[in-house]
C-alpha cells in the first residue's frame, strides 16, 4: 500500500510539473487503445461457454446427448384465394425456393407435399410451411437472419398471400434485437440524466463536464482494452453496455 501510495504521489508531481506532456501522453495512449482495440476486434463468448456451473454443466449435457434445432414456420394465408390456385402455389413455391437458396434450411416439410396434407387448413385458405434451422439452437439467432430476409423478400413478391414467419430461431433473435436496443436506449439515457444530476450536485457546466467526459474516454479505453482480453476470454454482447 505505501508503494502504491509514493508510486501515485510522485506521478501526480511529474503531471503538475509537466501538464502538457502529461496530457499528450494521455491522448496519445487513448488513441493507440481505441485504433489497435479497433483493429484487432472483439471475441465474442460462444454460446455454450455462457453458462457455468450446475445449469452449464446440464446444458452441455442436453446438447451433446439430445441434439436440438430450431423449428421455424411460415403461415400462408389469404381471404380471396385458395391453396390450388395459382397465385397461392406460387408463392407458396417462391418461398421454398429462397429458403433454401440460403443453405440455412433443411427438414422442409412443404404444404405441396402430399405428405404433408395435414399442414393445409380445412378452408384451405391457409398453409403452413415447416422447416428447421441448421446448426445448433445456440446459433440459430444468427443463421435464421438470411431466412427471415428471403421470407420477407417473397412476401413482398407477392402481396395477395399473406406470409409471415416465426419459430424458436425467429423469437430468439427478436428478444435478443430487443435487448440489445434496450441496452443501447439505456446508454443515450443515462449520459443526459447523469448531465443534470452532475449539474444540480456541482452547481457548474464545466465541473459537470469533466467527470462526464472522462468516464466517456474511460469507457472507450476500456473497450480497446477488451478486444485485447477477449482473445483469452471471449466477451458476451452486453459488454460494452454494463461498461
Amino acid at each position: 500500500m505505501g508503494n502504491a501510495r509514493r508510486l501515485t504521489g510522485v506521478a501526480g508531481r511529474w503531471s503538475a510539473s509537466h501538464p502538457w506532456t502529461a496530457i499528450a501522453a494521455w491522448i496519445g495512449a487513448v488513441v493507440v487503445l481505441m485504433v489497435t482495440g479497433h483493429l484487432a476486434g472483439t471475441l465474442q463468448l460462444p454460446y455454450g461457454a455462457q453458462n457455468v456451473g450446475p445449469s452449464g454443466r446440464a446444458e452441455q449435457m442436453i446438447s451433446r446427448d439430445f441434439p436440438r434445432h430450431a423449428v421455424e414456420d411460415v403461415l400462408f394465408e389469404s381471404s380471396s384465394l385458395r391453396v390450388a390456385d395459382p397465385a397461392y402455389r406460387a408463392a407458396t413455391r417462391d418461398v421454398l425456393g429462397r429458403i433454401q437458396a440460403t443453405g440455412r434450411v433443411t427438414q422442409i416439410q412443404s404444404p405441396l407435399d402430399p405428405r404433408f396434407a395435414n399442414q393445409i387448413s380445412a378452408t384451405r385458405h391457409a398453409v403452413l410451411l415447416q422447416f428447421r434451422i441448421t446448426g445448433s439452437v445456440g446459433d440459430s439467432a444468427t443463421r435464421v437472419v438470411p431466412v427471415l430476409a428471403a421470407v420477407k423478400a417473397a412476401a413482398a413478391a407477392h402481396p395477395q398471400v399473406r406470409i409471415a414467419e416465426t419459430g424458436d430461431a425467429s423469437i430468439s433473435k427478436a428478444i435478443d434485437d430487443t435487448v440489445l436496443r434496450d441496452l443501447h436506449r439505456a446508454e443515450l439515457l443515462s449520459f443526459p440524466i447523469t448531465l443534470v444530476v452532475l449539474l444540480i450536485a456541482f452547481g457548474a457546466v464545466v465541473a459537470a463536464l469533466l467527470p462526464l467526459g472522462l468516464a466517456t474516454v474511460a469507457i472507450l479505453v476500456a473497450g480497446g482494452l477488451v478486444a485485447f482480453t477477449s482473445r483469452l476470454s471471449g466477451v458476451g454482447v452486453q459488454a460494452t453496455s454494463v461498461m
